[in-house]
């Protein structure tokens, strides 16, 4: 008998069948790949297509043309079981082989008194659950909109971008693990081996208060957030500060550094930071009065301040000037955004200025120190950074009471300041160097 006569043999003994229990009992022949190759699929209902070679197993075949695997046997206390094994047919499908070996499987722990079933139907649950917590991926965008956006309208939640940037940079490879399944060991071993201790030990506190906050809500486990702890050295204040010949040979360079040349200028001439320079844009420069306005939302304390500008500064921005429209970024990449890929570009402004061990924020301390050196005021280096006042001009540290009333710009003094480092930077890079109190090697 062929192989078709054995299948359709065996489908007529199935559709007649009425009793699944009877079916268990009796002899059947074993399933072959050519029989299941030559299945016909019923024009209503199921058939179900036994297997002699494991008892119980049969395939399932519906009007719709699928066709899945299925265990009829026993458990531990007598009652006649069904167990979905998998689809023949489909995404995911398994084979005759594999049928068995998960037919052998389940029928074993039917007669261990398991019940795959219930199994199956908790790990469902579990899953649903665990789908409906969500991932850190999509914990980000909730904690934005619940707590960062609540604090964006108080003034606060200033970093939050780069909080975003360090957690997918640094934690990128736990981004899509369920929340109810994120290790705090797993996570501490990533931070450990990340190759910048700082960025690490940033990204430690800027995902603590998120992960504080998903558990709180019972999204994940408690004590995640409690239990990371930032790098050995994290903590550590840099006190890198770039010398004369560094910056010289740096300046040199800025010409063949493209869209960056201008943007760390304008870092060296104003000593601001990254993040107010890359969101500033045309309208916020006034050319006429040689200013720069910062907006409390670019702004790391929440708070508006005018940067009084430098010749050179102003020079430059009058020739980069064109065809510009007010909202349009002064210093964008090639797409018209904001310039990124800073760590790219300061690895390659080293090696053309054959200079090592310094990172760009290092630029900004090095302005302070140069103003110190140039005899500005410690008060009025303060404010040229945009810090908080918070000492006076003989560089003691002010009293509450003082902090409170003193709201003085120091404009001019802020100017002045400004144009002084300029004036020194002009020197150091075109030879035309006077030797000053405290001057670096």
């Amino acid at each position: 008998m062929t192989s078709l006569a054995v299948a359709r043999k065996m489908l007529h003994r199935c559709c007649t069948e009425r009793s699944t229990a009877s079916w268990c009992n009796m002899k059947h022949p074993s399933l072959t790949a050519a029989a299941l190759r030559n299945i016909k699929v019923p024009e209503t209902g199921s058939v179900y297509l036994p297997d002699g070679g494991c008892p119980g197993l049969r395939l399932r075949i519906s009007s719709n043309g699928r066709m899945a695997w299925v265990l009829n046997c026993r458990d531990q206390e007598g009652k006649s079981r069904s167990v979905a094994l998998g689809d023949f047919n489909g995404a995911g499908c398994i084979g005759l082989a594999e049928a068995r070996e998960r037919a052998r499987r389940e029928r074993q722990k039917l007669k261990d008194g398991k019940d795959p079933i219930a199994e199956r139907k908790a790990a469902r649950e579990e899953h649903r659950a665990k789908a409906k917590a969500g991932t850190l991926a999509t914990l980000l965008p909730l904690y934005e909109q619940h707590v960062v956006s609540a604090r964006q309208e108080t003034g606060g939640a200033r970093s939050w971008p780069e909080a975003k940037r360090a957690i997918n940079s640094v934690l990128s490879k736990h981004l899509h693990t369920p929340l109810p399944d994120l290790s705090g060991p797993a996570l501490q071993r990533t931070i450990d081996n990340w190759p910048s201790r700082a960025r690490a030990g940033a990204t430690v506190r800027f995902v603590r208060p998120v992960l504080k906050w998903a558990s709180r809500r019972g999204l994940m486990a408690h004590g995640i957030a409690e239990m990371l702890q930032q790098p050995e050295g994290a903590n550590l204040r840099r006190q890198r500060v770039l010398s004369d010949s560094e910056l010289a040979a740096i300046w040199k360079q800025l010409d063949i550094m493209g869209a960056y040349g201008p943007a760390f200028r304008w870092l060296l001439w104003t000593a601001c930071r990254r993040s107010e320079m890359t969101r500033a844009q045309w309208q916020d420069i006034d050319l006429e009065t040689g200013t720069w306005s910062i907006p409390a939302a670019n702004a790391k304390n929440g708070k508006a301040h005018i940067v009084p500008l430098p010749r050179q500064a102003i020079k430059m921005l009058a020739k980069m000037q064109t065809n510009c429209q007010p909202t349009d970024l002064i210093f964008p990449n090639k797409a018209g955004k904001p310039l990124d890929n800073w760590d790219r570009a300061t690895k390659h402004l080293m090696t053309v200025s054959e200079t090592t061990g310094w990172h760009r924020h290092d630029l900004r301390r090095t302005c302070a120190t140069m103003l110190g050196d140039l005899g500005i005021m410690p008060h009025i280096i303060e404010r040229v950074l945009a810090h908080t006042l918070s000492i006076g001009g003989d560089g003691s540290r002010l009293s509450p009471v003082a902090a409170t009333y003193n709201h003085s710009s120091y404009q001019a003094e802020h100017g002045a300041a400004l144009q002084a480092l300029a004036d020194r930077l002009d020197a150091i890079a075109y030879g035309n160097v006077v030797t000053l109190r405290g001057q670096r090697a």
